[in-house]
């Protein structure tokens, strides 16, 4: 039967293949070298694998760095490359029910990325893992819109399933010298529509959220139910799961000439003069640089 260290077994055998599985390896820096090692070594079949870089993807890393795109630019480069690793094609699946230890072991696990869990999480009867998805998008999936968690990586690269940490709450007032500001929505990833099947009947309900979906969003998902749901409970569930990710369509990024010292999962309020993107926000990204021009702050902000 093909699995996916197969080809691997054929090269070094099976009891080889089980050491890797049983091996942990730490991996300093991720740039041209270290970064296609990380890659190597999650193919190879390591069973947990930390990286530690402390930079960041610049735009002198394109030409070289495997994590390194226009898309992931200003991210830990650890973040980037992690997920990375869990961006392979999942193998579709029906779990009768799933639990965050199956979804690890199935999805995260072969590529011996190291976990960080501060959450309890509840286990999902009839949980689907559709053919063509991501591992990321399963693990997403199953912790956010199940769980009410959105899985992360640290800056050592490590997947981290807990609450943000309620720590000091930071503000930016009229007085703030914002030299850009963008608000935009978010399209890919936040679902427009969720169709809720019952397992046992076959039936089928739609729910969907209208607005999002005349202003372009194209993101559907099914969901799986077990036998015999009701009406009720399959138009909660699907409901349920938009609500989730409608608190992901907004993100603001804005620039400072200067030094601000916010970390991710702080919290920061916004009281700027025009009155723009005004309330409370969550830091998701935080670079601090220094240009010819002096220095500066970039903040990606999200939904609290």
């Amino acid at each position: 039967m093909e699995h996916q260290f197969l080809r691997n077994e054929m090269l070094w055998g099976r009891s080889a293949q089980q050491r890797l599985a049983a091996s942990h390896v730490i991996l300093f820096g991720l740039g041209g070298v270290g970064s296609y090692t990380a890659e190597c070594l999650a193919r190879s079949g390591i069973g947990e694998l930390t990286l530690v870089d402390q930079d960041t993807v610049g735009v002198s890393n394109l030409n070289r760095q495997l994590e390194s795109l226009h898309s992931t630019l200003g991210q830990p480069k650890a973040s980037a490359v992690a997920a990375r690793l869990l961006d392979n094609e999942a193998l579709g699946a029906d779990y009768q029910v799933a639990t965050v230890e199956d979804i690890l072991r199935d999805h995260v696990a072969p590529y011996g990325i190291e976990t960080v869990r501060g959450a309890e999480l509840p286990p999902v009867p009839g949980f689907s893992v559709d053919a063509g998805s991501s591992e990321w998008q399963v693990v997403y999936e199953f912790c956010r819109y199940y769980g009410g968690i959105a899985p992360r990586f640290d800056r050592l690269g490590r997947l981290v399933l807990a609450p943000w940490e309620e720590g000091r709450r930071l503000v930016l007032g009229a007085d703030a010298a914002v030299t850009s500001f963008r608000l935009r929505e978010q399209r890919y990833g936040v679902l427009s529509e969720v169709l809720v099947r019952d397992r046992t009947t076959e039936e089928v309900q739609r729910v969907a959220d209208e607005d999002f979906l005349r202003r372009g969003g194209r993101c559907r998902r099914v969901l799986t139910m077990p036998g015999k749901s009701s009406y009720q409970a399959m138009r909660y569930s699907g409901a349920y799961q938009l609500a989730r990710a409608r608190e992901e369509l907004r993100q603001a990024e804005l620039e400072l000439p200067e030094a601000f010292a916010a970390w991710p999962g702080e919290l920061v309020e916004l009281n700027l003069a025009k009155g723009t993107g005004r309330g409370l926000w969550r830091v998701r990204e935080s670079v601090c640089g220094l240009t010819a021009a002096g220095t500066y702050t970039r903040l990606t902000l999200g939904e609290p």
